[in-house]
């Protein structure tokens, strides 16, 4: 049975259609120079706190390796070998640091995709596997940006991503936040002060994790009415990105991520929970246009591109025995008690001040008439 559609509703299908595109890209459009300034900030990002070492994955028995069936692991007898991982390991690297500072993006890309899948194939083969997508997603989005950027033609790219790539990334990043809000708006919202979805996570974590740093003593004596708004704010917040997103306003984008930052702050100083990998998503929407204008002075531009060619070259010898690891350098200076909640503090200080200037920006442009 055939549903005929009538011209007109085809009409306003497909408008609705480009305004739901349209909206989505000018909420989430960066510019040549916000683009390079954030590859810059994501690499010096991942190399102080995400870069990850997968030497020990070579020291596991065979016994312990059971990939899941969709994994490419599948087709190995056993774990990689420790000359292999470290060979990955520093592909992985240099395709991060030259996405960093915008040096050959489509070879660095494939680089850095074959890489990371390989070495991630060998993470989870032991039955186990964690929520890590958002910060290689924000990498491959970024360097999809800046191969566009550059003029650079490639199909395989124009095929994934048909609108621009911080879009894509931008809605992977809600569809991330909505497949987490769905379940606890279906269990979370009862009405029930009997009940917590917030205090279930927390005494899990608390009793059975050992998460009791920060400010997790003083949430047991937390109002039950509080507990209960907790749970309600936690859903309206993981359901409403793709809302922002629709509005087309920068502002109004910025302003929810300003709003994400506070509330993986909360997260960490409440239930230890801390989610760094999305910093990386989070970062290039939220350097202000001020210190964007710093920071891509070519001189200026050019000290940070040798500060990540030099911690790139660190991390390479770091992986051959040679150095300790660069990582290492932040909490010799600063505590790792405090650097979590400082770098989400920083990045809510961030947003703040790029939704000032986006505020200022809007009131110095006139309205249309």
């Amino acid at each position: 049975m055939k549903i005929s559609i009538s011209s007109d509703k085809k009409e306003k299908l497909s408008k609705w259609h480009e305004t739901f595109w349209s909206n989505i890209q000018k909420a989430t459009a960066l510019s040549n120079a916000e683009l390079k300034v954030g590859c810059l900030a994501v690499a010096l990002f991942y190399f102080l706190f995400l870069n990850s070492n997968y030497s020990w994955i070579s020291d596991l028995p065979d016994a312990l390796f059971d990939p899941p069936p969709l994994s490419m692991a599948i087709l190995w007898s056993g774990f990689p070998s420790s000359m292999l991982i470290t060979i990955l390991q520093s592909l992985l690297v240099i395709s991060i640091g030259s996405l960093g500072i915008s040096r050959f993006p489509r070879s660095s890309l494939v680089l850095f995709c074959l890489s990371y899948f390989i070495l991630n194939s060998a993470r989870y083969s032991l039955g186990k596997i964690d929520h890590t997508i958002m910060a290689p997603l924000a990498i491959i989005c970024l360097g999809m940006a800046t191969v566009r950027a550059k003029n650079i033609r490639s199909r395989l790219i124009d095929t994934l991503s048909p609108i621009r790539p911080e879009a894509l990334l931008a809605l992977a990043l809600s569809f991330g936040m909505f497949s987490a809000g769905y379940p606890k708006l279906l269990n979370w919202i009862d009405l029930d002060l009997s009940e917590s979805g917030f205090l279930r996570w927390f005494y899990s974590g608390y009793l059975n994790n050992g998460r009791t740093e920060y400010l997790a003593d003083m949430v047991p004596h937390f109002h039950p009415w509080f507990i209960e708004a907790l749970d309600y704010m936690a859903v309206v917040f993981e359901l409403s990105p793709l809302l922002f997103l629709l509005s087309g306003k920068p502002l109004i984008w910025r302003l929810w991520l300003t709003m994400a930052c506070l509330f993986h702050l909360g997260n960490l100083l409440l239930l230890n929970i801390n989610f760094t990998g999305n910093t990386l998503c989070y970062l290039p929407f939220l350097i202000p246009a001020s210190l964007v204008t710093f920071f891509y002075k070519k001189q200026v531009y050019l000290i940070f591109s040798l500060v990540t060619i030099g911690i790139t070259i660190w991390s390479l010898l770091y992986m051959w025995n040679l150095t300790p690891a660069p990582n290492l350098l932040i909490y010799r200076v600063v505590d790792s008690y405090y650097v979590k909640p400082l770098m989400w503090c920083t990045l809510s200080a961030l947003g703040c001040w790029k939704c000032l200037e986006l505020w200022l920006q809007q009131k110095r442009v006139p309205a249309p008439l």
